[in-house]
């Protein structure tokens, strides 16, 4: 018996870890904040398309833990995704105009170091081999606020600029946003913007593409039609508005529906 008791123990043990997640805020969030943290983190995951899922705050003796957990237990699949959906503030939200440096900057300021005058090494969101690899120069200037993604009515159409010709889930941003972006880029060199999430630049599996062409277009909901006929005042499915961001709505739309007041992360 006293080799079986443990035994059986050892792996009750291991099947309830297998079914649970652990992650940390700063530390020294606050109970109330962490509290806030894990209800948004329940929001997401029910956004997401989870069932079942919980997250609550635990106390693990001096420690504050968010523990997720789930009536069928967790997947290693589910545990990469909610860490992913934890991995994100997502309350600050803005976009940034790239900086072209020139031969002679790139040889006085190194990536993550000092910048020139107005602008600042932006960090890629994850962990990436190279100091270079890590950083993008960006203007400090931010256009935009977490006010003007209304993310919650998420629309799919086919857009007509030369821009999109497929059908992809859009937001329309809000029109101060609209009217700004006209008229900050109508005096810059360049046209193209870049979306941010808590000073941090999404990469490339977060699928974000913003469109910086004419602040109206027209979009129609059948494959069918073609872009000549989206743009008649005449069609059904006509409409005129602002400008919009299209983005893969499977993480980013529960992040930015469900803003956090931090980031959560597995125990190191």
């Amino acid at each position: 018996m006293r080799l079986v008791i443990p035994l059986i123990f050892s792996l009750a043990s291991t099947a309830w870890g297998q079914t649970t997640l652990h992650l940390e805020g700063p530390d020294n969030a606050h109970p109330v904040e962490l509290k806030q943290a894990a209800k948004a983190l329940h929001k997401r995951c029910l956004d997401y398309g989870y069932e079942g899922v919980v997250s609550k705050l635990i106390y693990r003796g001096k420690e504050r833990i968010i523990q997720v957990s789930c009536r069928t237990g967790l997947t290693s699949e589910m545990k990469d995704s909610i860490i992913r959906l934890a991995s994100v503030a997502g309350n600050d939200l803005c976009f940034r105009q790239k900086y072209e440096i020139s031969n002679a900057e790139k040889e006085q300021f190194k990536p993550g170091e000092s910048a020139p005058k107005g602008t600042m090494w932006y960090p890629y969101m994850g962990e990436e081999g190279t100091p270079k690899d890590r950083f993008e120069l960006y203007y400090k200037i931010e256009i935009g606020g977490l006010s003007d993604f209304n993310f919650s009515k998420i629309e799919r159409g086919t857009i007509s600029t030369e821009f999109f010709k497929d059908s992809r889930p859009f937001i329309r941003l809000s029109y101060p946003l609209s009217t700004r972006l006209k008229k900050y880029l109508s005096n810059q060199k360049g046209d193209s913007l870049t979306f941010f999430i808590d000073g941090m630049i999404p990469g490339k599996e977060w699928d974000l593409q913003f469109d910086g062409g004419q602040i109206h277009y027209w979009y129609c909901t059948k494959k069918s039609d073609t872009h000549s006929d989206c743009k008649k005042n005449d069609h059904p499915y006509y409409r005129k508005a602002y400008w919009f961001f299209s983005f893969d709505p499977k993480h980013l739309g529960p992040i930015v529906k469900n803003p956090m007041p931090f980031r959560l992360t597995p125990p190191e």
